[in-house]
């Protein structure tokens, strides 16, 4: 393994809260295996949908005018198909097909109640009648039994477009096996496409990742040793993105991090209790509703929750063998400290107070050290730190016996927020949200090829563009019925990654999964798309 991929690797495993700052490299280094972000060119349709956010209308209108292209593209009118969205939540995008491309025939799945039921008020305000909303819990297998029910008896030949905007955690993944599972399906209805989104890597099963059984991309991409899970953070940091930098929001959310990782090694004797398993999404309402409690409680990942704490082998003289690194910062001390307000972050003293305060326990902390100003954490300031001189530090360990004098001094000193240390911390995590970028575009490689894999198609793929291509000169045809000629030359399905949202835009998680007949291509819809794009371009110029 190169220097470079122990740095990453150890990167990953050493939260903040471990006080244990390894080398860090460059950030050319750190992004050169992330996938370009660039949206594809689609024409933008103005939604007059009240109360949705502009990153949710930008979701939705770009979503709806995709759908519309493949559909022309495919030859199958709106009115002949069926549409099912899954994981639905308040039922933005299928209003949106109903109202703008007149589909009336919608499913809409969806593993939470009150979802479903707040989707169905708002489509009496939309007048948008045309929409079944059902609540199941999402599997391959209840996702294809839903369609079977759904689809009339008397329709032999139904074609089915299968769609998911954000797909939670390992909804994604089961989107896709049931997509993949219906082609051994000799059912009376056929998927004709799918379109998934995923989001909250998080909340995946540690069974979802890796799934390509062929390339290990997160050893390829200097993240793990080859064979190696990622650690469990890593799940969180892919829902970084750059754009979101420069925003206030992340000042706060890294001044977060560092104040917790600060106090961190004074939690250890804090009385703790246990929490329970991981709960998937799909079953989250039924379970707070089991337990009869008014308060949710929070999701977390089964790796996040059970994991111990990671360890650094010694490779070209980074760490030691089988070092502790470290809280990674989902000890049960800081589980049950929980989510504090943004209001206990304006000042170190509320700080303290509110964590001193929300355990009952006394840090023994001078917080007038840490004086009025406090140090601005960007992604900028960071960069200002050398590499390899505090970041290159042997981890701090700080014994918080209040009996020892010297002992409380240097806790004062070192535990303030204009300190080295914070200095250090804040670099470090830093450095980890710009890994995000990175790990997400292992897990989008990894589940783009898995059902390439699946679907019996190539493997060799750039930056997750498909092979399958129609030249610029052969025509796109414009009805299913006429593409006899093509599948002789083409496999069933192509499969690719398309930049679908503007992370500029307010939506970070922006790639999807889309899955298309082998005669038309995945790459030959995008060279259509911006050829459209280009000529309303022109047309707007004249």
């Amino acid at each position: 393994m190169s220097e470079m991929s122990v740095d990453c690797a150890s990167i990953l495993c050493a939260h903040p809260n471990s006080h244990f700052v390894p080398p860090l490299p460059n950030e050319d280094v750190l992004q050169q295996h992330a996938l370009p972000r660039h949206p594809i060119s689609l024409p933008e349709r103005t939604l007059a949908f009240p109360g949705l956010s502009p990153k949710k209308l930008h979701q939705v209108s770009r979503m709806t005018t995709y759908i519309r292209r493949l559909l022309d593209h495919l030859g199958i009118s709106p009115s002949e198909t069926y549409i099912v969205d899954v994981g639905a939540g308040q039922g933005y995008l299928c209003r949106s097909l109903n109202s703008l491309l007149h589909c009336p025939n919608i499913l809409a799945l969806d593993s939470d109640a009150d979802q479903s039921s707040g989707a169905r008020a708002r489509d009496q305000n939309f007048r948008s009648t045309d929409i079944l909303h059902k609540t199941i819990h999402i599997t391959p297998h209840s996702l294809l039994k839903a369609v079977d029910q759904w689809i009339p008896p008397n329709n032999n030949n139904a074609k089915v477009l299968l769609v998911a905007l954000h797909a939670c955690g390992s909804l994604t993944i089961d989107t896709l096996r049931a997509f993949i599972a219906s082609q051994a399906n000799n059912s009376r209805w056929s998927f004709i496409a799918t379109i998934v989104v995923g989001c909250c890597y998080n909340l995946l099963n540690p069974t979802d990742f890796p799934l390509c059984k062929t390339i290990d991309f997160a050893a390829q991409a200097s993240l793990t040793a080859p064979g190696n899970p990622l650690p469990p953070s890593a799940y969180h940091l892919a829902a970084q993105s750059p754009p979101q930098w420069s925003l206030p929001s992340f000042e706060l959310s890294v001044r977060k991090v560092v104040w917790r990782a600060l106090i961190s090694p004074l939690l250890e004797g804090v009385r703790t209790e246990e929490t329970r398993p991981f709960i998937p999404p799909s079953e989250y309402t039924s379970y707070v509703k089991e337990r009869d409690t008014k308060t949710p409680l929070p999701r977390r990942n089964l790796q996040t929750i059970s994991a111990p704490r990671p360890q650094i082998n010694s490779v070209n003289g980074v760490g030691t063998p089988d070092t502790d690194i470290g809280d990674t910062g989902t000890s049960l001390a800081h589980q049950r400290l929980g989510r504090l307000p943004n209001s206990a972050y304006t000042s170190w003293k509320g700080f303290i107070d509110a964590v001193e305060e929300r355990l009952g326990v006394s840090l023994g902390l001078d917080t007038t050290l840490a004086g009025e100003s406090l140090p601005r954490y960007t992604s900028t300031s960071a960069s200002s730190i050398p590499i390899g001189s505090s970041s290159s530090q042997q981890p701090t360990r700080l014994d918080s016996s209040p009996n020892d004098t010297d002992n409380a001094n240097l806790k004062n000193i070192n535990t303030h927020p204009s300190s080295q240390l914070a200095k250090s911390l804040a670099h470090l995590h830093i450095t980890r949200c710009k890994l995000g970028p990175v790990i997400e575009s292992v897990i989008l490689k990894d589940r783009i090829a898995w059902v390439r894999e699946e679907l019996g198609l190539d493997l060799e793929l750039e930056e997750g563009v498909s092979p399958v291509k129609l030249s610029e000169s052969d025509d796109v045809d414009s009805s299913l019925g006429k593409q006899d000629l093509k599948q002789d030359k083409q496999p069933k399905w192509d499969a690719s990654l398309v930049n679908l949202f503007d992370q500029a835009q307010g939506s970070p998680r922006n790639v999807a999964i889309v899955v298309v007949p082998g005669w038309l291509g995945v790459g030959a819809l995008e060279k259509e798309r911006e050829r459209e794009v280009d000529d309303v371009e022109k047309e707007e110029k004249e």
